[in-house]
């Protein structure tokens, strides 16, 4: 049976601009995404996937601790619950936060507001998701959790607030290799990116 994700099978399908992204073996992947892309449910299955097949451990960041929870209750627990595999693979443990392997491979879910939770483990691969409402100061207590491991992965998504800060900061996307999603146009066929000033025409009916 096919994992489920918001209850409903868990599949690519019209949203190919994800597939490369989440095959990507580089150590660092950065994305700029808007809202409702679905890279948060891409990168949920891909940590499942991890933890289960390659047995890395993975502390998945949310902003603030309050929405860890709730997080979980949506995103986390109905993946594992929708396929006989992935529930035969972790075992029952007394936090909500704190998922386990039967090979005590660990994800656990944070908020970046309480420093002390991003001190506590080591672990293999940092998924901060929504960075640029993140408590910044804190961050670099959580990448230093990967000081002792071999495989040292993080991926940065987030929606961006204001040019120049967080993931649009010099040192993050601007210094990436900054791949693109290409689409045809309709009309000329002509390969291009989509973006506001280009392709959106506020007020009438046609893009």
């Amino acid at each position: 049976m096919k994992l489920k994700v918001d209850a409903h099978p868990f599949s690519l399908s019209g949203r190919e601009y994800i597939r490369k992204v989440i095959r990507d073996t580089s150590q660092e992947i950065l994305v700029k995404k808007a809202a409702q892309t679905a890279f948060t449910i891409a990168f949920l299955v891909r940590t499942f996937h991890w933890v289960v097949e390659r047995k890395w451990h993975h502390l998945y960041l949310l902003p603030l601790k309050t929405g860890a929870v709730p997080f979980v209750q949506k995103r986390v627990d109905p993946i594992i619950d929708s396929n006989e595999f992935m529930r035969h693979s972790f075992k029952s443990v007394d936090n909500r936060t704190h998922k386990q392997t039967q090979d005590n491979i660990a994800i656990l879910i944070r908020g970046t507001n309480v420093e002390s939770e991003l001190q506590e483990t080591p672990t293999d691969v940092v998924v901060f998701d929504e960075y640029d409402r993140m408590v910044q100061n804190f961050l670099s207590d959580a990448r230093h959790r990967t000081d002792g491991s071999a495989v040292k992965k993080f991926t940065y998504l987030s929606t961006p607030t204001y040019p120049g800060q967080g993931l649009d900061a010099d040192d993050m996307w601007h210094s990436s290799d900054q791949h693109r999603w290409f689409v045809p146009c309709p009309h000329c066929a002509r390969m291009q990116t989509f973006t506001l000033e280009d392709n959106v025409q506020i007020g009438k009916d046609e893009y």
